[in-house]
């Protein structure tokens, strides 16, 4: 049997089992198939423009995972379910449906000839809003960040659309630190992907261990302004080991901000680089390794955005995904995210008026001055469930492991019933 790589996204967004997609996406590919031709030269032909509607919605409705359960990036992605539907119309001649069965087995053969391409080494030019490394070198999984100084990054070659401006690569001098994160992919932009990903775990990692049990409170809060402590630059560049740009392509931060202040860590680099150390470590040995670095990523993408309600949606849907209740019943994400306090009715109570909030922030469009306030609310929460999950206190394999073990009685008396029970159970069907 072959090695599956693409599978349907079940609703929570994890991948499922293998098997029927659904009368909708049946639907879809059927449809994909039949208003399909092959050229006489061996390309695929569409009326219109309808084609791109329906590769958007399969793009959402898959995932590509690699061998070592990491997802695809997106562009890498979508280059796998392109291929894999062009293969699928040439198999069936054109002006024929598709059939979910066929296009899986056409996209698991894309993956794996992507993956058997080369992935040359990269470097990927950024900064961030820190006035020195607390090490020389920092590794993240397979890229190498180091700091640079200004005399370096400027040998890297700018692209073309940004040698008008030579500080919109990163911010200005004084402000942010050039950064060089050495990374590889089998294209553009999966390389400089990786690289982004390494630098904003950093960022996130640095941020929880920053912020974890404090609060700030602004009496008036600058509009647009996010909650995070580090950020990067404005603009992103790859380039050649040789120095010479991939390119005129760059990456760039949407909501990047020249008011930008310096991150200098409350209890000082040492002590920060400290615990950065331990939670690398950690993520290093954790079985669920892959699903926390998401959970990161996740945390510090709502830490940069500059629109608080946004901000506050994606903090509450981190909890949703670390309790395990997303899709269900909002009275069981509390009561998870609680299980761990021992005196649990006022941090309930907490919770009950953010769900309250998220509910006519959602159906009503009801926002809030306060975007910051309740933003915060829900993180205290968020980053107790992330030190938590770095010691792998329950001694778990999975992110679904620990959300069922919040799912628990709190009761002592309940839960020593349950050990019973399950104890006669394992004696009985031994």
């Amino acid at each position: 049997m072959s090695r599956r790589y693409v599978f349907w996204r079940a609703p929570d967004g994890r991948a499922k089992k293998r098997g029927k997609s659904g009368g909708a996406m049946d639907a879809l590919l059927a449809e994909y198939g039949e208003t399909a031709s092959v050229t006489p030269t061996g390309g695929i032909s569409w009326p219109g423009f309808g084609f791109e509607r329906m590769e958007t919605a399969l793009r959402s409705a898959l995932v590509v995972i690699e061998p070592t359960g990491e997802e695809f990036g997106e562009s890498e992605a979508r280059a796998v379910i392109w291929d894999a539907l062009k293969e699928s119309v040439r198999r069936s001649g054109g002006k024929a449906p598709i059939s979910a069965a066929d296009f899986l087995r056409a996209a698991d053969g894309a993956a794996a000839a992507f993956l058997r391409k080369p992935s040359p080494d990269y470097v990927l030019v950024s900064s961030l809003s820190i006035d020195r490394l607390p090490v020389k070198t920092m590794r993240v999984g397979d890229c190498r960040l180091e700091r640079m100084p200004l005399r370096r990054a400027a040998s890297y070659e700018i692209p073309p659309s940004l040698e008008d401006d030579r500080d919109r690569r990163g911010g200005s001098p004084p402000l942010f630190a050039s950064m060089r994160v050495r990374t590889h992919g089998r294209t553009f932009d999966g390389a400089a992907e990786r690289a982004l990903n390494a630098l904003n775990l950093v960022r996130a990692v640095w941020s929880l261990f920053d912020t974890y049990g404090s609060r700030s409170i602004s009496l008036v809060r600058p509009a647009r302004q996010p909650l995070g402590v580090v950020h990067a630059g404005r603009y992103h560049t790859l380039h050649h080991s040789s120095g010479k740009s991939v390119g005129d392509i760059y990456w760039y931060e949407p909501d990047f901000s020249p008011e930008t202040r310096k991150f200098r860590p409350r209890s000082g680099w040492t002590e920060l680089e400290r615990h950065g150390r331990w939670a690398f470590s950690r993520l290093r040995v954790s079985p669920y390794a892959n699903e926390l670095r998401d959970l990161l990523l996740r945390y510090i993408s709502a830490l940069d955005q500059v629109n608080l309600d946004l901000a506050f949606l994606q903090m509450w849907s981190l909890l949703e995904k670390i309790t395990g209740t997303v899709g269900g019943r909002y009275d069981d994400t509390i009561r998870r995210a609680t299980w761990t306090w021992d005196k649990p009715a006022l941090p309930s109570a907490f919770l009950e008026a953010m769900r309250t909030h998220r509910n006519r922030l959602v159906h009503a469009s009801s926002s809030t001055e306060q975007g910051d306030q309740v933003t915060q609310m829900v993180k205290e929460f968020v980053d107790g469930h992330f030190a938590r999950l770095l010691r792998n206190d329950f001694d778990v394999q999975s992110l679904n492991e620990y959300s069922e073990q919040l799912s628990q009685p709190r009761d002592l008396d309940a839960l020593r019933k349950s050990r019973r029970h399950t104890r006669r159970a394992i004696r009985f069907h031994s």
